[in-house]
């Protein structure tokens, strides 16, 4: 991944993290020492600043920059007199504003990839031992690891987020010690139109949904205990004033060791697909009954499966009993006369 790529994919150019980072790197200062310190992030030919203290700038060209040595490295830089050292003594920071006669710097990296550094600078030539210079190093990783961490909660908002304006909902069941509510998303009781009691522990799925619909339910439960990974059951909820709503529900058991922990559900409003189903039903009930009224033998043939379905009318006309009935082309083949096979 380039570093262009994981800038983006962190958005390290969003304001999220700065809080947080400008507190890491003023401790990071204080804790050294020093006047100046700052996380950079080098892109293309700028070096600009995610978290800064003891400075005012907010980008400098790469080339003006001694953080330029850690990222062309990958290394540890450590200079105690910049003037007295060629890699530094023409850089513009040293010959001007603000002036920097002592620099350590660190990789900072993300993904095992080297972003830019972490720096600590003094405006006179400093000594730092060996095990301070170590520890510039551990805070370099605790900053990636603080990233890391901010970049997770972000995903988890936005996918919250995405979810909470969406037509599906979670739940989630813990089964242990006994089988109750541990989590519901937060527009799980608007997709529901169910008031959610404050202990979310106390809400009980299974008492709004409609007694003829419960076995499915209930036996995606049993299965989940059983062993099953995955189950999908169909449902309506009762709604106090609404109509009938069907809901979906995909499931999956989470396990330990062999054993259930919790199940995971995402509810999915399931209304119009059953809409559109019994409207199929009723149009093909009306269109045997039609059927049926006309007098006519019809056959559906499933080329995929081999298999023929035929009215009462069609067994009537060749003269057998509708349970009696082989489905398979073969058999209905044989029926054929010889001259009109061909």
């Amino acid at each position: 991944m380039t570093i262009k790529a994981l800038i983006e994919k962190y958005r390290l150019r969003d304001d999220e993290y700065n809080d947080i980072l400008g507190q890491f790197i003023q401790s990071t200062a204080e804790m050294f020492d020093m006047p100046i310190a700052f996380l950079a992030v080098v892109e293309s030919e700028t070096l600009w600043f995610k978290a800064k203290f003891g400075i005012k700038a907010t980008e400098i060209p790469v080339n003006d920059s001694i953080c330029r040595l850690v990222t062309e490295t990958d290394s540890v830089i450590y200079i105690e007199d910049t003037l007295q050292d060629e890699r530094s003594k023409d850089k513009l920071c040293v010959t001007g504003e603000p002036f920097i006669r002592f620099y350590a710097g660190v990789p900072f990296q993300l993904q095992g990839i080297t972003l830019g550094s972490v720096c600590v600078m003094d405006s006179r030539p400093r000594v730092l031992p060996p095990q301070d210079v170590e520890l510039l190093t551990k805070f370099s990783q605790h900053l990636a690891q603080c990233i890391e961490l901010i970049y997770a909660n972000l995903r988890t908002e936005d996918e919250h987020q995405l979810l909470n304006n969406s037509p599906a909902a979670l739940i989630r069941w813990q089964a242990k010690p006994s089988v109750s509510t541990s989590y519901l998303s937060q527009n799980f009781s608007k997709l529901l139109r169910v008031e959610i009691p404050e202990d979310v522990s106390l809400f009980q799925l299974e008492s709004y949904i409609y007694t003829e619909d419960l076995d499915g339910f209930m036996f995606a439960m049993r299965n989940h205990q059983q062993g099953a990974s995955f189950c999908e059951c169909d449902f309506r909820v009762v709604n106090r004033g609404h109509s009938p709503i069907w809901y979906k529900l995909v499931s999956r058991g989470i396990f330990e060791e062999g054993q259930l922990i919790a199940v995971q559900g995402l509810l999915l409003n399931n209304t119009e697909q059953k809409y559109l189903e019994q409207r199929i039903l009723e149009t093909n009930e009306r269109m045997r009954l039609i059927l049926e009224a006309s007098g006519l033998g019809t056959s559906d043939w499933d080329l995929r499966n081999d298999n023929i379905r035929v009215n009462n009318r069609m067994c009537d006309i060749v003269n057998m009993h509708p349970d009696s009935v082989d489905t398979s082309m073969m058999y209905w083949a044989q029926l054929v006369h010889p001259a009109d096979k061909e």
